[in-house]
């Protein structure tokens, strides 16, 4: 981090705090960890961030989820998913979806969404609509 300081790379700073941010997370030290994501939501978003907002917001929900404060983890990964939805982050979205699915029994509000693609309505036969066929399958049935 200081190296970034040094360099002015205000961006690059509170990606690095982002991470160091995660490290204290997992050692424990989640009062430490929440309290410096939030400082990284917010410098990122001044400096017009969102994918650094979103992941900020992402890694805050996850830590959220095992303090156990889930009302605050549910609004912080909707926000978050909002933000990633609409920059296209799919991949960002998948790795949303699979820290919240790490934790046990997470309320209904966080689990991942089934990203499934809306089915195709099945194409009918010709003959079931009615119709004769067209084209190459009209000649054939012609000839025969």
């Amino acid at each position: 981090m200081a190296v970034h300081r040094e360099l002015k790379a205000a961006v690059l700073e509170t990606e690095a705090q982002r991470i160091l941010a995660v490290a204290l997370g997992t050692s424990g030290k989640t009062g430490d960890a929440a309290d410096m994501l939030r400082s990284v939501v917010a410098r990122a978003m001044e400096h017009g961030r969102p994918l650094l907002v979103a992941s900020a917001q992402r890694d805050l929900a996850a830590l959220l989820v095992r303090d156990g404060d889930f009302a605050a983890a549910a609004q912080m990964a909707e926000t978050a998913r909002a933000t990633f939805r609409r920059l296209g982050a799919k991949v960002e979205i998948r790795k949303l979806d699979a820290l919240l699915e790490r934790y046990p029994s997470p309320p209904l509000a966080i689990r991942p969404f089934d990203a499934v693609e809306p089915e195709v309505p099945p194409t009918l036969p010709p003959e079931a609509l009615g119709r004769r066929p067209r084209g190459p399958a009209r000649r054939r049935d012609a000839t025969q």
